[in-house]
């Protein structure tokens, strides 16, 4: 979660955020400068759905920019893990 990310003592290779509010931005933009594979998944067809549509496209481009891909209009229904560490 955006509270307990911030405990791993290991950089993770890869992170799925989920949600393009404030905080799943913050997280992903940060874990990318960082040099993490960030894959973003927003149900809404735009990031900060609740913001005025001007400065969150700014905030889209900036992220990817930044690396992250963006998964905007999708939803998530489930997810694994296939192994350790992956």
């Amino acid at each position: 979660t955006n509270e307990t990310v911030f405990e791993l003592r290991v950089q993770p290779r890869r992170l799925a955020v989920l949600g393009g509010g404030p905080i799943g931005c913050e997280l992903a933009q940060a874990f990318a400068r960082l040099g993490t594979a960030v894959d973003l998944v927003e149900m809404q067809p735009r990031l900060l759905s609740a913001d005025d549509a001007e400065p969150a496209s700014l905030v889209q481009e900036a992220l990817a920019r930044d690396g992250v891909r963006l998964h905007l209009g999708r939803r998530v229904v489930s997810a694994t893990r296939e192994a350790e560490g992956c």
